[in-house]
């Protein structure tokens, strides 16, 4: 699909843009990666909400907001432990987009978080 698909879908194939928030944030950035590595489709822009941007380690942001939040640093284990087959593919950049070596060429981003949010200095 891609860019040979914008004139059947009546879309401007040089303003595609993607977004996700939370895990669909991470997903995003990947697709963007992805196009990146493809050379196709050309993306324009990110919209990042509160994505999960990688697994480096534990951040103060889940340290300070573990309990009392919709999501709690239990509830992101669980995810984590259902997610991957195993602790070294948190590794990898398309698990982790805060771990691609080259971010030249990636589309622009905005990232929108919150004060509480157990994501957001996720890294």
């Amino acid at each position: 699909m891609g860019r040979d698909a914008a004139q059947e879908f009546a879309i401007e194939p040089d303003r595609i843009a993607v977004g996700g928030d939370s895990a669909g944030g991470n997903l995003a950035a990947v697709a963007s990666i992805k196009a990146k590595e493809q050379q196709m489709p050309v993306i324009c822009h990110q919209l990042l909400i509160y994505p999960v941007n990688g697994f480096k380690g534990e951040s103060d942001s889940i340290k300070e907001n573990a309990e009392g939040y919709f999501l709690t640093e239990e509830s992101m284990k669980w995810f984590n432990n259902h997610y991957f087959n195993k602790k070294e593919d948190t590794n990898h950049p398309y698990a982790s987009p805060i771990l691609y070596d080259d971010m030249n060429g990636l589309p622009p981003s905005t990232i929108l978080t919150a004060q509480y949010d157990p994501l957001r200095d996720s890294e």
